[in-house]
């Protein structure tokens, strides 16, 4: 018994200690944006006194709510077109995510095949019954493979940086605009990295529970 006490204790300052190390980073960008622009180099833990002229700097520099709007629009239509081919991931193999269709794949392993018999007794196509039958039972594994996607096409970089070469589109390319060969200017970058990390950040605080219960599903298949 006391054993097990041990195992358990020393499981949780495991977790615990790899929970801090993960959000260091995390907490050492926003205290970083939040700093003074003459004290950005500090690295005293706790920045003070607190300060939002990176921010204002960053907005006096790119159009922030422009940035945030078009990387929003691209990380929905990115999202959605891969959740919609990840349902049919044979037929456009390019286009479509791997993670979706393996994700989808553990759920459909375990679909109940006396569900899809019976409805080409009722005599419904494939694409009738992928619509009508096996999508509504799939929803929640939708929903949180849908929040993934996003955040995977919200913090894209490489396929914009080729596509669009502008600053000025998302948030990604925006941050190369405090970076230069004479220096980079480091409070207004963390400033407006903070702001692209904090939708995503909040977006799996708020609904991390689906995620995490998609995954054990599927492992669970």
């Amino acid at each position: 018994m006391m054993i097990d006490r041990f195992r358990r204790a020393g499981s949780h300052l495991l977790l615990a200690g790899t929970a801090l190390v993960c959000v260091f980073p995390i907490y050492w960008l926003f205290a970083t944006s939040l700093r003074t622009p003459q004290d950005v180099g500090s690295l005293t833990p706790v920045p003070w006194p607190l300060s939002i002229e990176n921010y204002l700097d960053a907005a006096r520099k790119v159009d922030v709510a422009g940035l945030i709007l078009n990387t929003g629009v691209v990380a929905t239509l990115s999202a959605a077109g891969q959740l919609l081919i990840a349902l049919l991931g044979c037929v456009l193999p390019t286009l479509c995510s791997a993670l979706a269709i393996l994700l989808l794949r553990q759920h459909m392993d375990g679909f109940p095949k006396e569900l899809v018999a019976a409805a080409k007794m009722d005599g419904r196509g494939s694409w009738s019954i992928l619509w009508t039958v096996v999508v509504p039972t799939l929803r929640p594994a939708l929903a949180a493979l849908a929040i993934l996607l996003f955040i995977n096409a919200w913090n894209e970089y490489f396929w914009p940086a080729v596509v669009l070469r502008r600053s000025d589109a998302v948030l990604q390319l925006g941050l190369r605009s405090f970076m230069s060969t004479e220096g980079d200017q480091w409070g207004p970058l963390m400033a407006l990295a903070a702001l692209a990390c904090l939708p995503v950040l909040l977006l799996y605080l708020v609904l991390q529970r689906h995620i995490a219960d998609a995954f054990v599903r599927s492992g669970l298949r």
